[in-house]
């Protein structure tokens, strides 16, 4: 019984400064004299989105700072811009947040293209007709969904991102 209560005393001071540790790096605020960040995201391909005053879907992220002379590309998982922003936790965490995003609609396309050639397939060869298929169809929607709307998502986080190191800068 004794070792049960100096293991939880242990515990919780492993968790107290833990939780101190966490709680300073989110309240920090690092003051820098690097340079001021900004994001540009073009979209390549206009339509309307279903009368939502929104356009586009693919976007070509970019970012430049004062002394650079062009943009540079952010990368597919934002890795061009990390060592910008590596310094400012805030600016870190929705950097994550973009790369995150990358995967998951990467792994959304490739739980979706399988389904849908399945179908494609089945419906060709055997003549089988397509409301066969409605479950996947309707399990192919979901990921479908969530590709199509992260975009907007990454687009919103890397431009947080260069927003919270931006406020970090000293004029």
């Amino acid at each position: 019984m004794q070792y049960a209560r100096n293991f939880m005393k242990r515990i919780g001071v492993i968790m107290s400064i833990i939780f101190s540790l966490s709680l300073g790096q989110l309240c920090a605020q690092f003051e820098t004299t690097a340079e001021r960040i900004q994001v540009e995201s073009l979209s390549f391909r206009q339509y309307n989105v279903g009368g939502t005053g929104t356009s586009g879907m693919f976007y070509y992220h970019t970012f430049s700072t004062e002394s650079m002379e062009g943009s540079r590309w952010v990368g597919a998982y934002g890795g061009r811009m990390r060592p910008y922003v590596v310094d400012n936790p805030e600016s870190k965490k929705y950097m994550n947040r973009f790369r995150t995003m990358a995967i998951t609609k990467q792994l959304c396309l490739g739980v979706t293209l399988p389904i849908i050639g399945y179908i494609a397939y089945d419906s060709f060869t055997n003549d089988t007709p397509i409301t066969d298929h409605i479950g996947l169809m309707l399990a192919a929607s979901v990921p479908i969904t969530v590709a199509i709307l992260i975009p907007y998502g990454k687009k919103r986080s890397l431009s947080k991102a260069a927003e919270a190191f931006n406020k970090t800068v000293l004029e």
